[in-house]
């Protein structure tokens, strides 16, 4: 089976985001809109002159859920948004569901964008624009052209708009991009994130959400500059698909190596080159962010500087045992979060650093082949190390019956690391 919303194990906690530029008149009645959410709500002041900046301050005092931070100098709309993921981020929260400040959104979408983002965590969340006539033919036939442009670069259909303001965004998958590449400033940030993120491998959600352009509105869109910084974005974009497509095929040939390493009781598997044998490797408890009844594995068995497998204790998963002494088949995700967790520590522990918690952000797919797993079932849990070097990574993750090798469930996971993840040194390649 593949249990219903993949991912959904991870706690989110959103917020709102609104970049502002002279929108003063605007802003009081989008917040009024969305005062109903009982969201807290980041606004990012983008360099505003007086009047927008006291109309902010008195917003801000008249609704406490209002937070305002002002940038001293007008960046562009990237810049803002990019000011306004990592104060979100520094702030605890998981995701931001991003919408304009000029009241073209509609601010009652807002619940069906937390759903969003709630069934599917580590995905990107678009705002899929119904127009009504309001909106300007030049605008509606650019679009299209960026749309199709998107298509051609990511090879899928999946982005409906890639210009749509009301978006959901996953923080720390956004931010860790953010920190690998360097991204414009202007209008065409909002593709090169969506383009960026489907490279990157992140699900894409699009929710169905009105749009409506006030005739007497202000834009900021210049016709002549960010459509040639748009023009640049897809044009070197062009140029980088190869790579991509390159390391997209590298990443496929390492996901299907997982399920064709020698299984328990083949003596191949011990003979790996780069392979530390148990006795020299730290107690679980020591590698992973859990103790007592949490700490679900018991033991490492095999490390490489790519790869790690886990013994999983057959006396815990207490918590999540059944009046049957059946554990559900969905504690697997947790397996394979630890054993991740456990690869991380051993990795920092080469490196001369203490073991670091991470976040588990979720899994795109998990195939579970059993309903629950016996008490008398020796089970590891292999972890691989497939992609990211820095703060954002993805593991290849299976849980084997130690007993016959069989696999029962099979994923990819992403995670987050403080502190960025990588080989240690002087480690040969994995297997």
């Amino acid at each position: 089976m593949r249990p219903a919303g993949q991912g959904a194990v991870m706690a989110v906690s959103p917020c709102l985001l609104i970049p502002v530029f002279e929108h003063g008149r605007e802003i009081a009645g989008v917040l009024e809109g969305l005062a109903a959410h009982g969201l807290p709500c980041l606004v990012v002041d983008d360099g505003s002159g007086e009047t927008t900046r006291k109309a902010l301050e008195e917003l801000a005092a008249r609704y406490p859920w209002v937070s305002v931070q002002r940038r001293p100098d007008n960046g562009g709309r990237g810049a803002a948004l990019k000011t306004g993921y990592r104060w979100a981020f520094r702030r605890g929260f998981t995701h931001a569901i991003q919408l304009d400040a000029d009241g073209q959104h509609d601010t009652g979408a807002v619940p069906r964008f937390v759903e969003a983002v709630q069934k599917q965590p580590d995905a990107l969340v678009l705002g899929a624009p119904v127009f009504d006539a309001s909106i300007p033919r030049g605008r509606l036939y650019g679009r299209q052209l960026s749309r199709a442009m998107v298509w051609g670069l990511t090879g899928s259909f999946r982005v409906e708009d890639p210009l749509c303001g009301f978006r959901g965004i996953p923080l720390a998958e956004t931010i860790a991009f953010l920190d690998s590449v360097a991204t414009g400033d202007h209008m065409e940030f909002d593709p090169e994130l969506v383009i960026g993120l489907a490279w990157r491998g992140a699900p894409i959600l699009n929710v169905p959400t009105r749009v409506v352009y006030d005739p007497d509105g202000v834009s900021h869109f210049d016709m002549l500059r960010d459509n040639a910084r748009l023009s640049w974005v897809y044009t070197r974009s062009v140029f980088s698909l190869p790579l991509r497509l390159a390391q997209a095929l590298v990443r496929r040939r390492e996901a299907a190596a997982v399920h064709a390493t020698p299984r328990p009781g083949n003596p191949a598997r011990s003979a790996r080159a780069g392979t530390t044998s148990p006795a020299a490797l730290p107690e679980i408890a020591s590698l992973v962010p859990h103790a007592g009844p949490m700490c679900l594995l018991s033991h490492v068995v095999e490390h490489t500087a790519e790869r790690t497998v886990c013994a999983v204790d057959p006396e815990g998963s207490e918590l999540f045992r059944t009046s049957a002494g059946l554990v559900p088949a969905w504690v697997g995700l947790e397996y394979m979060a630890q054993g991740i967790a456990a690869h991380a520590g051993l990795i920092a522990r080469l490196r001369g650093e203490a073991p670091r918690p991470g976040l588990f952000l979720g899994s795109r797919r998990t195939d579970i082949a059993v309903d629950a797993f016996r008490r008398d079932q020796r089970l590891e849990v292999t972890c691989r190390h497939l992609q990211g070097e820095g703060k954002l990574a993805w593991f290849a993750c299976s849980i084997e019956d130690a007993a016959d090798g069989k696999t029962l469930a099979q994923g990819r996971l992403s995670v987050y690391a403080m502190d960025g993840f990588g080989h240690p040194p002087g480690a040969a390649d994995g297997p």
